[in-house]
């Protein structure tokens, strides 16, 4: 008579095993995956705080002036992005009347992006606040002068 048992299926303790297992790897990538999302947002703002500075440049050579404000008609036409579409950061745009400084900025504006803000300028590359809220900055721009 022969008393060998063939097991059909798996046991408890092999089934614990494994959901740990994938516990313990979600527990590690979920949170990475996220800080990935955050730091593409950021990069998004930061290349189209580059497209504002050469819209800028452009509009100074047709007019002999910064644009003050970003509305919509002949500044807002020099951007390769629709600023209606920015739903993770505001931009906005500081001129001084009769100087050739403008400064543009972009605020973070959900969630884990609030308080991080970027900027740049007409006589610099773009900067980030030091501190800016719990983002890891991981661009590799250096902290502006005030």
């Amino acid at each position: 008579m022969n008393t060998t048992l063939h097991s059909k299926g798996f046991s408890l303790i092999e089934l614990l095993i494994v959901v740990v297992i994938v516990s313990i790897l979600a527990a590690v990538a979920i949170p990475a995956y996220y800080n990935h999302i955050l730091r593409s947002r950021q990069a998004d703002a930061y290349h189209n705080l580059l497209d504002i500075k050469a819209a800028q440049e452009m509009h100074y050579s047709m007019y002999n002036y910064y644009a003050g404000t970003i509305t919509a008609g002949t500044f807002s036409d020099l951007l390769s992005f629709d600023l209606a579409d920015s739903t993770y950061y505001a931009f906005s745009l500081q001129t001084a009347p009769g100087t050739t400084v403008f400064e543009a900025r972009a605020l973070g504006k959900y969630r884990k992006l609030a308080g991080n803000e970027l900027w740049i300028g007409s006589g610099y590359d773009p900067c980030v606040v030091p501190d800016s809220g719990s983002l890891k900055l991981s661009l590799g721009l250096e902290d502006c002068p005030p």
